[in-house]
């Protein structure tokens, strides 16, 4: 079976002023909230999470997508980290 795929926007923020210098994006403290959550709850073989550079929606605050074999895409967005 292959896995599911959980692609997470890094660069996603909710704001629309620049980010202080040293603080993360939004999207990467929702990535590393989802990295700790599922390696309390899932198993490796089951989802792979997968950072990404951007998702293409950045007025839509923090963004992920799901994708899975023989599955439509879909696209979760307004996520708060």
């Amino acid at each position: 079976m292959s896995k599911h795929v959980l692609f997470v926007c890094k660069s996603c923020h909710r704001g629309s002023e620049e980010l202080p210098e040293g603080q993360p994006a939004d999207g990467v403290m929702l990535l590393d909230r989802i990295n700790d959550l599922c390696s309390e709850e899932f198993s490796s073989d089951e989802v792979e999470i997968q950072p990404v550079g951007c998702l293409w929606a950045c007025s839509q605050g923090c963004v992920v997508s799901v994708s899975s074999q023989d599955k439509p895409t879909y696209l979760f967005v307004n996520l708060s980290p």
